[in-house]
């Protein structure tokens, strides 16, 4: 003798809502202008979608609405609804609680990213230095200055760190900044280049321009 097995499904308090409704010929559209529940509404109660109401009491509200106008036992439906009710939100709250892995504290991957940085802004900061154009005064002799004397003294002061050239031979004597350098005249007009540098940094050129009187 052979046995058929066949699956057993327990309808869902929403199921058995449909059931009915269909049963006496109603279509949701319907039900929503006979009761003024919204068809939104009705399509989450048929669906056991209670989670998506506003609030708790709404859903129980408008279930025993819906249940007293399909003529069904309203008492027994909100305690269905409350036991089914029951299940989905201790179901919920089991996903929900289910532990995220925390991501730990990795002091040397922090203490890493901090000496990058701080090498970065050291790199910078050099690179600006080296290729910024140095900065010089020249204190002594303003432009086209003439003079009757054979030897003229050139002053002027520059960043600490930078090399002076008084055409392009190297001043040797600088003191915090500060420089002066004795150069001989030529009758007539002399044009003198001072530059200044520093080591793989643009250079600065002024000139002056020196009439020796004869």
């Amino acid at each position: 003798m052979a046995f058929i097995t066949r699956e057993v499904k327990m309808n869902t308090l929403g199921d058995f809502l449909k059931q009915a409704r269909q049963s006496q010929g109603w279509n949701l559209k319907e039900i929503e202008t006979k009761t003024g529940i919204s068809l939104r509404y009705l399509e989450f109660l048929e669906k056991n979608d209670f989670y998506k109401f506003p609030n708790l009491t709404y859903a129980r509200g408008s279930l025993s609405q819906y249940a007293e106008f399909l003529g069904l036992d309203s008492p027994k439906i909100i305690k269905r609804f409350q036991e089914e009710f029951k299940e989905i939100s201790t179901s919920n709250k089991v996903s929900s609680s289910t532990p995220t892995p925390r991501k730990r504290f990795n002091p040397k991957f922090v203490l890493g990213l901090i000496v990058t940085l701080l090498i970065l802004f050291y790199l910078g900061f050099s690179i600006k230095r080296l290729l910024f154009i140095p900065q010089i005064e020249i204190i002594s002799p303003p432009d086209d200055f003439q003079t009757q004397e054979s030897t003229l003294m050139i002053e002027g002061r520059v960043e600490l760190g930078i090399d002076v050239f008084i055409n392009d031979q190297a001043i040797s004597q600088i003191n915090n900044g500060y420089f002066q350098e004795k150069i001989e005249l030529l009758p007539g007009l002399n044009i003198i280049e001072i530059s200044a540098k520093k080591k793989y940094s643009r250079q600065r050129v002024i000139y002056r321009r020196v009439v020796l009187e004869e």
